[in-house]
C-alpha cells in the first residue's frame, strides 16, 4: 500500500523527515484509559477525548514487563524524563482499532500513526509556531485531512466508508468535549497548586 514519501522509514530517536521530526516506534501506544476517556459515534469511527497524563511512571507500568519497549523508550525519551499532559484524541475504527491519536500535550504536543498491519507506532512532534494551536489544527485534519491520514495508518479500506458530513457534524461534539477535558484540567492543576 503507497503511503507517502518517505512514509515511516526513520527509526528510534526523532529524524527529520522532510520539516516532520518523527519517531518510530515497534510498540504500540499506551491504550486510552476506557474509564477516563468519552467516546463520540462518527459511523465507522469512534472518536474518544481523553484528559491524559504521562509520566516515568505511567510508562513503568505500561511497559515495564517488556525489555524491547523499555529499550526503545529508554534510547528515545528525553534527557529530562518524561512528564506531560493534555487532552489526547484517539480515532478508532469499527473493528477497535486505534488508527491516529492527536495529543495536545503540554510541553511535547504530537500526533500518531498507528499502522498496526506495521507493527509501528509513529509519533510525528506538532510545531505550534507553523500550526498554531493545536486543536483546531487536529479537528481541521480530522475533518479534510483524515483519508490520507488513515491511509497513511494503514487503513486504507476504513477511510473509504468514512461518511463525511456524519464526520463533520460530530466534530463539534468532539470540539466540545475537548473544552470540557481542557477545563477539568485547569480545575485539577488549580487544586494541586494550591494544596
Amino acid at each position: 500500500m503507497y503511503r507517502g514519501p518517505g512514509a515511516f522509514e526513520p527509526r528510534g530517536r526523532a529524524q527529520y523527515n522532510g520539516a516532520m521530526a518523527i519517531t518510530v516506534y515497534q510498540m504500540m501506544p499506551i491504550p486510552p484509559d476506557e474509564a477516563a476517556t468519552r467516546f463520540v459515534e462518527a459511523g465507522p469511527l469512534r472518536i474518544g477525548v481523553e484528559l491524559r497524563f504521562l509520566d516515568e511512571a505511567g510508562l513503568d507500568e505500561a511497559y515495564g514487563d517488556d525489555p524491547d519497549a523499555v529499550a526503545e523508550i529508554e534510547a528515545n525519551k528525553p534527557a529530562a524524563g518524561v512528564e506531560d499532559r493534555g487532552i489526547s484524541l484517539h480515532v478508532f475504527g469499527d473493528d477497535g482499532l486505534e488508527y491516529l491519536r492527536f495529543d495536545m500535550f503540554e510541553a511535547g504536543p504530537h500526533y500518531h500513526y498507528i499502522a498496526h498491519d506495521l507493527g509501528e507506532n509513529v509519533i510525528v512532534d506538532f510545531d505550534p509556531v507553523a500550526h498554531g494551536a493545536m486543536l483546531p489544527w487536529a479537528i481541521g485534519q480530522l475533518r479534510d485531512r483524515l483519508t490520507p491520514m488513515l491511509e497513511r495508518a494503514g487503513a486504507g479500506t476504513l477511510a473509504t466508508r468514512v461518511d463525511g458530513s456524519r464526520l463533520t457534524e460530530k466534530l463539534g461534539e468532539v470540539e466540545r468535549l475537548v473544552r470540557e477535558a481542557e477545563s477539568e484540567l485547569s480545575t485539577r492543576l488549580a487544586a494541586s497548586a494550591g494544596s
